[in-house]
């Protein structure tokens, strides 16, 4: 509900008796609506606002095939806006805890920001996690709903479903299980999520649900190893990021023409932070690489402008360009 705020005014009201007129001062309040904008404050509404400023910029870029395949700003907005509305219908609400468990992919941009936009919170868990880890995890954030991109991971989960004696629903990312017979009795592949809700414009409906969402709400659990090798989970809330996309933004000069290429995890704070939200809310294109091993390839082909990485990806990176001048000499 809006906050009100209340203007006094005086008024005079005559009361009539048998012998006098008398002059009241009467004290009435009139409630004056203001709209509370802090959601734009907000990881969700930080990515309306890009949406709304570069609608036709690229925002995302994947290697489909042999090809790359482009989102624009307005049509991850409208993926967004609907896979919000099936989170729904999954049963996810605000303040749940939603886990996913999966590479750098468009289809987990879309997740995080649906996850978010609904006021829950989204719990990202490394690929490479063991069963025993992930049920580890799981015991202790009680996750309303898992994401896993393919099949190995989404019979893993399955797993801990099972040792766990639960039910949590699982959405897995790729179409491609389906056709394969991958099947998950308490869950359903992305597309077919998609589906649940009809194919129309949502966009009054999702400005009606991000409105209600404030900076200081728990937007995200971050897995980080203690000093004993087991993970610790940090909350970070809506306001802990956008701060720090905005002090980034003040010392790095972001362009809405960069193109950057995401490859450290989105599981770490770092590459949530710089890889994907600095580039998300400067209207600016995210590539996502899908294997290591073709980094060379990728950035010759692509030619990003910024690519946030660790000083060993670059070590590494460096010593190949030596071997190859020396192989030429």
């Amino acid at each position: 509900m809006p906050d009100k705020t209340v203007e006094k005014q005086k008024v005079s009201a005559k009361k009539n008796d048998s012998k006098n007129q008398k002059t009241v001062n009467v004290n009435v309040k009139h409630y004056k609506d203001e709209t509370d904008d802090s959601y734009k404050s907000t990881i969700p509404g930080k990515f309306l606002e890009s949406c709304e400023k570069y609608p036709e910029n690229t925002a995302l870029i994947y290697k489909k095939d042999h090809t790359f395949s482009h989102i624009q700003f307005k049509r991850l907005r409208n993926i967004v806006e609907n896979f919000t509305l099936s989170l729904e219908k999954l049963g996810v609400k605000k303040g749940d805890r939603v886990a996913i468990i999966s590479e750098n992919r468009p289809e987990w941009a879309a997740v995080d920001l649906a996850v978010k936009s609904l006021g829950a919170i989204l719990a990202p868990m490394h690929k490479a996690f063991t069963i025993g880890q992930i049920k580890e995890l799981v015991y202790e954030i009680e996750p309303a709903l898992i994401i896993v991109s393919d099949a190995p991971t989404l019979f893993k989960v399955e797993d801990v479903n099972k040792l766990l004696a639960k039910n949590i629903p699982i959405v897995f990312l790729e179409v491609e299980g389906k056709n394969n017979n991958v099947k998950s009795k308490d869950g359903c592949d992305f597309i077919s999520a998609l589906q649940m809700v009809p194919h129309e414009n949502h966009s009054e409906t999702y400005q009606e649900k991000i409105s209600k969402l404030k900076p200081d709400e728990v937007a995200s659990i971050l897995f980080t190893p203690s000093s004993g090798g087991k993970y610790i989970g940090v909350q970070l809330t809506h306001k802990n990021v956008v701060s720090n996309v905005i002090s980034t933004k003040e010392v790095v000069e972001i362009r809405s023409t960069d193109r950057f290429l995401s490859v450290l995890p989105l599981s770490h704070s770092f590459e949530e932070t710089a890889g994907y939200y600095v580039p998300l809310f400067s209207g600016a294109a995210i590539n996502y690489l899908s294997d290591i091993s073709e980094f060379a390839s990728v950035v010759e082909s692509m030619q990003p402008t910024v690519i946030v990485g660790v000083p060993r990806l670059f070590e590494k990176s460096y010593q190949k360009v030596l071997g190859r001048i020396k192989d030429k000499n």
